[in-house]
């Protein structure tokens, strides 16, 4: 029978645990280095989705104005067509604007200008004038397309 002793090869055990502190490092220092480039990668995202998100408030905000402003210059358009003399009421229900004028007012201008766009209703009280804004606005304002 044979008694084989083995004996620690120390030079060898160095060389493992060496060799696996190496690995820990290195995966270590990746980590380290991978979670900096990323927080950098979100921070340039959050700029640039904050600079995007106020850019398209932005054009929402300068269309509704473009569009208020449509609206202001309809009104101002019937109003000066019927004559401010002759007015009862005007206001602005959902995409219409109604007038409210005396029974003897002269509609035909208005007649002229919008057309079928404009309802008209005769009572011995008054003429209501509903005109449609809905269709002026889109006739009207013109959208960039290269922006979209």
């Amino acid at each position: 029978m044979i008694v084989v002793v083995k004996r620690i090869d120390y030079k060898k055990l160095a060389i493992k645990v060496g060799s696996i502190l190496a690995l820990i490092i290195l995966f270590g220092a990746y980590y380290i280095h991978m979670s900096g480039v990323y927080s950098e990668f979100e921070n340039k995202n959050d700029n640039k989705a904050q600079a995007i998100d106020t850019s398209i408030i932005d054009k929402q905000e300068q269309k509704t104005k473009e569009i208020e402003n449509i609206i202001y210059e309809e009104a101002l358009i019937a109003t000066n067509l019927i004559g401010n003399d002759n007015l009862k009421d005007i206001k602005i229900l959902d995409d219409r604007l109604l007038i409210v004028a005396i029974p003897s007012t002269d509609i035909e201008p208005i007649m002229i200008r919008y057309g079928v766009l404009a309802l008209v209703q005769n009572t011995k009280n008054d003429i209501k004038i509903a005109i449609d804004l809905a269709s002026i606005v889109q006739s009207r304002y013109v959208e960039d397309d290269e922006t979209n």
